[in-house]
């Protein structure tokens, strides 16, 4: 099988776990990257099954999607920044704040959700890695985006609280297949256990 980062933080790992457990004789394997590449091995039969997100229409012929969830958007604070008690933010009480990013191209991370109302984020440090993003956040040093299918994995001494689903909706995720192919009994018991 085949999904991006933030699916392999807990959604990924629990469908194959409950996979294994009941399919033991069934070798599953990994393969990570973005959606565009998730889709290129599926297309090139390099996966039975992919999770995506933000499906581009423009690449997806050929293929077969099921939504398997909505993906909220979580700001990360350090356990004592002004902001960490609140439920729930809007970005314009973020707008004087220092990000932690992927790339400090907003249009090229999770930030470009931000954009579509305007917010323009202050990249004040880019760090590809989750583990590494948290890290800054927990060192008082700026915040992060964290979507919803990762924030069970966050660290401790970081706290999150829910940007309002009207400054960023949530992203969907889905299931993806090769359209005209019968799934393997195999791929349609992963795909069963993933939707549940």
């Amino acid at each position: 099988m085949a999904a991006f980062a933030t699916a392999d933080a807990a959604l990924v790992p629990q469908a194959i776990a409950a996979f294994q457990q009941r399919h033991p004789a069934v070798s599953v394997s990994l393969r990570e990257g973005f959606t565009p590449e998730l889709l290129e091995l599926l297309g090139a039969g390099d996966a039975d099954v992919a999770v995506v997100s933000y499906p581009d229409t423009r690449h997806l012929d050929g293929f077969e999607l099921r939504k398997v969830c909505d993906d909220f958007m979580y700001v990360a604070f350090p356990h004592d920044h002004r902001l960490a008690g609140q439920r729930q933010v809007r970005l314009t009480e973020l707008r004087d704040e220092e990000w932690i990013a992927g790339s400090s191209q907003p249009e090229d991370t999770l930030i470009s959700s931000c954009l579509r109302t305007g917010f323009r984020p202050h990249i004040g440090f880019v760090a590809r890695d989750w583990m590494a993003k948290q890290g800054f956040v927990a060192a008082g040093i700026g915040i992060t985006l964290v979507p919803s299918l990762a924030a069970d994995a966050v660290r401790r001494d970081v706290k999150l609280a829910l940007v309002h689903p009207d400054d960023i909706p949530p992203r969907q995720v889905y299931s993806a297949i090769t359209s005209g192919l019968t799934p393997s009994p195999a791929t349609q018991a992963f795909l069963d256990i993933l939707h549940r």
